[in-house]
């Protein structure tokens, strides 16, 4: 499966929505488990970054909402969003994000 792609320039705030409902059963609700960042070039945890606390991540129905912002041009980092399901099951996404200046 292909990687939903982010791309921003260093300046730009932009907010995101992912929609999980393709893999729930209608009514399934969500609960956030977590929401992370790292930079590919470096490998090191770029969440505090690169993923905005105001407002903070959150669910809306069967979707995740949260704020990309931040980072230096030529920066990629992958995104990992997980969340619960009230049917029991654990769901996980990856993104890529790219910032580049133009």
């Amino acid at each position: 499966m292909a990687l939903a792609q982010i791309v921003k320039q260093p300046y730009e705030v932009l907010n995101w929505i992912h929609d999980f409902s393709p893999d729930c059963q209608p009514g399934v609700t969500l609960t956030l488990a977590s929401i992370t960042a790292t930079n590919l070039l470096t490998q090191a945890n770029s969440s505090s970054l690169v993923i905005g606390s105001n407002p903070a991540p959150a669910v809306n129905g069967q979707t995740v909402c949260f704020q990309v912002q931040d980072g230096s041009s030529g920066d990629q980092h992958e995104i990992d969003i997980r969340v619960t399901t009230s049917a029991g099951e654990q769901l996980e996404a990856d993104l890529l994000l790219f910032v580049q200046q133009q």
